[in-house]
């Protein structure tokens, strides 16, 4: 038997005051969905676990059938396993977005949608210039989505690496982000590696070719949902 599962992430939206406080759901016209449920089973399922953070990465792990209380071990090592990078036990992998910063504002958490092309010129110049002088090892993703790969028993130990507490940027839109610059032992490193891509990413000829098209330039690296090998 197969099986075909249609995840609506946020398709409930806001109430609009303008329609009565109704939801865009609420109001759309859904003919094809009347016709499932008509003729389906319905009921409720949360799909994150109490103490768990609300996201698609525990919530998908729950409607695929794994307990996120075992099974999860951050964002990042879920997506580098996609990747086919493999983790060492001393390694943690971290989300590395290629975020814009004006003025120390969180401007764009995505670069302005920095195409992949883009991100392959940006990411083997991350992995030269900061590779020699930290234990990371940058993967190109897709878009602003990257992996850096930590070897902690260089930085830090592994299980200080995975406590650290590491801000997904696009909790802080348009904010500061001094005080979300991550926590916790290990965290000067990551702090390190956040400057000196800054400075990398300033003189890169694929960052000045957006500038002149109008576009938002990657001005940083930004790192979260660390965790180590999924089990």
């Amino acid at each position: 038997m197969k099986y075909l599962i249609l995840l609506g992430d946020g398709m409930a939206d806001w109430p609009l005051p303008d329609y009565d406080n109704r939801t865009p759901l609420e109001i759309a016209n859904t003919p094809a969905i009347d016709n499932v449920v008509a003729r389906g089973v319905t009921g409720q399922f949360c799909p994150i676990p109490d103490g768990l953070p609300a996201g698609s990465d525990i919530g998908n792990l729950s409607m695929f059938g794994y307990d996120p209380g075992a099974a999860f071990r951050g964002r990042a090592p879920i997506e580098a396993a996609n990747q086919g990078i493999h983790l060492e036990d001393n390694q943690v992998a971290f989300r590395c977005n290629l975020v814009t910063l004006e003025n120390n504002i969180m401007k764009d958490f995505t670069a302005d949608h920095i195409t992949t092309e883009e991100a392959a010129e940006i990411i083997p110049a991350l992995n030269e210039a900061l590779g020699a002088d930290f234990p990371v090892k940058f993967h190109t993703g897709v878009s602003y989505r990257h992996i850096a790969v930590v070897d902690a028993s260089e930085a830090a130990t592994l299980d200080n690496m995975v406590r650290m507490v590491c801000e997904p940027p696009h909790n802080i839109s348009d904010k500061d982000v001094s005080p979300w610059l991550p926590k916790g032992d290990g965290s000067a490193m990551i702090h390190a590696l956040i400057a000196r891509s800054q400075e990398v990413l300033k003189d890169l000829p694929v960052n000045q070719r957006r500038i002149a098209e109008g576009k938002l330039p990657a001005t940083s690296a930004w790192f979260w949902g660390q965790g180590k090998a999924p089990e």
